[in-house]
């Protein structure tokens, strides 16, 4: 049921996907038939606790589908309140943030499979459905949605994600100086608790994006960040020297060099960085994409770098395309 909002409601946050398959007239979309509502829509589904939004995004597709994506570019975000039928009068104020996404499964990619033969009809989800996009506006049940597809299927779909992450929360320089002393540098502090927790929620964002290449400032706290999501894809995390917070300051050169490196070339990479760096990093970075990136990033938040690829005869993605097509997200936490 959707209310007119009231600023004094609760937020919810969810996410969702509008997976895209096939070329021109023949592109279709993925839906999902809810029985007890009576309606189709896209997959989406609210966060769990401590859980990114890119991460709901994949998690619930997955959940609702049976089918596991891989995020593109980032689409609108829809805003409307909803009434909880055990709670009448209290509304809540939903955000639904959507991507583009494509399935990773080659055969379903293709169109040879709709759905894995494990999934099976369930409380939630009566029926899944690839439709082509033409037959939407019959089908699903709230205009939104409608609008949300036409924008993910005019958006840039062939892109290769380039995330640049500031390492997640440290211990204080002060309270590490006092526990390890002068003679111990700075490269060796570690993550908090609360850190490790945040690179451990990280370890799904880059999944979501499709992630293979893994580097990292050679420094502890940035190496501590990506180690979770780099053994959970069995990958080796490539340290840098050139970006830690010391090396830069003497040569930031060098470390530009190196991050503008995997830009423009890494297929699918992240790499972690510090705060003192960013600012000149992310910088350099708008330059070479032709755009303005805002340079605010808090511990374990990080942007995204949705780079075009040329597509080759046989339609998979080629050489890399930097410039004002490169599109911008922002993973600040919600």
């Amino acid at each position: 049921m959707l209310i007119p909002e009231d600023a004094g409601s609760p937020q919810v946050f969810a996410a969702g996907v509008v997976a895209l398959r096939g070329s021109g007239k023949r592109t279709e979309a993925l839906v999902v038939h809810r029985g007890d509502r009576a309606d189709w829509s896209l997959p989406k589904g609210k966060t769990e606790p401590g859980e990114r939004l890119a991460a709901t995004a994949v998690r619930e597709a997955l959940e609702e589908t049976g089918i596991d994506v891989v995020l593109g570019v980032p689409l609108q975000t829809a805003r409307y309140s909803v009434v909880n039928p055990a709670q009448p009068l209290v509304t809540a104020k939903k955000s639904v943030n959507y991507w583009l996404a494509s399935p990773r499964d080659p055969a379903i990619a293709a169109g040879d499979v709709d759905v894995p033969e494990h999934w099976q009809p369930n409380h939630e989800i009566a029926e899944v459905r690839w439709v082509r996009v033409s037959k939407l506006p019959g089908l699903l049940t709230y205009p939104h949605d409608l609008e949300i597809v036409r924008e993910a299927v005019d958006a840039p779909f062939h892109t290769s994600a380039f995330i640049v992450l500031r390492h997640a929360q440290a211990e204080k320089r002060s309270l590490f100086r006092a526990r390890m002393g002068e003679e111990i540098g700075d490269v060796e502090r570690p993550l908090t608790e609360g850190g490790q927790v945040q690179a451990q929620a990280l370890a799904q964002v880059l999944a979501a994006y499709g992630i293979h290449g893994v580097h990292s400032s050679s420094a502890v706290r940035c190496m501590q960040t990506v180690q979770p999501f780099a053994m959970a894809i069995g990958a080796e995390v490539d340290a840098i020297d050139a970006i830690t917070e010391e090396a830069f300051a003497e040569h930031p050169k060098r470390g530009v060099e190196e991050v503008l490196g995997l830009l423009r070339n890494a297929p699918s990479a992240v790499v972690c960085i510090h705060r003192p760096t960013k600012k000149r990093l992310v910088r350099e970075i708008g330059w070479e994409v032709d755009q303005q990136v805002s340079m605010t990033l808090a511990p374990a938040e990080y942007l995204v770098f949705h780079r075009n690829a040329k597509i080759r005869k046989d339609g998979t993605s080629g050489k890399l395309q930097l410039g004002h097509g490169t599109v911008i997200e922002y993973g600040l936490h919600h």
